[in-house]
């Protein structure tokens, strides 16, 4: 994929999240690599109200995370009432997510865990709604699924404690409740382990890639229940046992 055809998908992303549309990935076209689908990342965001936050996964503790800049207009504080028609799917995700209150500008050195924890605010409960712009989704590359910022759709968090240093967020207890459903029940469940792991990570590579943490940013760390589908009218509820909870409805 060159730089051209790599603005060229962009910008077809950019009329999708602007028509509201599913778009089917063009005909001959390359699958992204990793490095042209921050590329591509970047460039929507840059027109989609800028950076907010960011969203950061792992398929196992020790595999390279993979992340997505979210635009600033599609996070919400909870409790959070949206419209079901503004997305084409619903999928839900219950997540441990951070509030940034200092911000970790670019440096030669990397950011240690230590410095990363020191510029958290708190961690909370977060619901991310899954939506990807591919007609295709799920069954697309996973250069086309990072360069649609992993299918984001929106993310909405609460306000959660300051006090969670000595926790260990990698067996934290977290329900995820839609509706009338039996709960959606984990200890952990994120499959990168570690949450704050991520943190760093993505910490440092925002830096890198020149778009790095900021005091406000929030920042989310993967599903711990798995990805679940809601419908319009659906009321949605994560929680983390000890830090809080969020809640989403979804308005027909």
């Amino acid at each position: 994929m060159t730089s051209g055809s790599a603005g060229n998908i962009a910008e077809l992303l950019l009329a999708s999240r602007r028509a509201g549309a599913a778009i089917a990935i063009p005909d001959g076209a390359a699958e992204p690599s990793i490095a042209e689908a921050y590329a591509i990342q970047d460039a929507v965001v840059a027109k989609s109200g800028g950076i907010g936050g960011w969203k950061v996964g792992a398929a196992s503790p020790a595999a390279e995370p993979q992340c997505a800049p979210l635009p600033a207009p599609l996070i919400f504080q909870g409790p959070a009432r949206l419209p079901a028609e503004g997305y084409g799917r619903l999928g839900i995700e219950a997540e441990i997510a951070f509030h940034i209150t200092s911000s970790l500008p670019p440096r030669d050195l990397p950011y240690s865990r230590s410095e990363v924890i020191a510029g958290v605010g708190a961690v909370c409960a977060a619901i991310e709604i899954v939506d990807s712009r591919w007609q295709a989704w799920p069954r697309v590359g996973a250069g086309w699924q990072l360069a649609d910022h992993s299918a984001n759709g929106a993310l909405i968090h609460g306000s959660g404690i300051s006090a969670w240093h000595e926790l260990d967020l990698s067996i934290q207890p977290v329900r995820l409740l839609i509706d009338d459903r039996p709960p959606i029940e984990a200890i952990g469940g994120n499959t990168a382990g570690d949450p704050v792991r991520l943190l760093v990570w993505v910490a440092n590579h925002a830096a890198r890639r020149g778009h790095p943490l900021k005091a406000g940013d929030v920042v989310t760390t993967g599903s711990c229940t798995g990805m679940n589908f809601a419908e319009a009218g659906s009321r949605v509820r994560a929680e983390l046992r000890g830090i809080g909870e969020v809640e989403l409805l979804l308005e027909r």
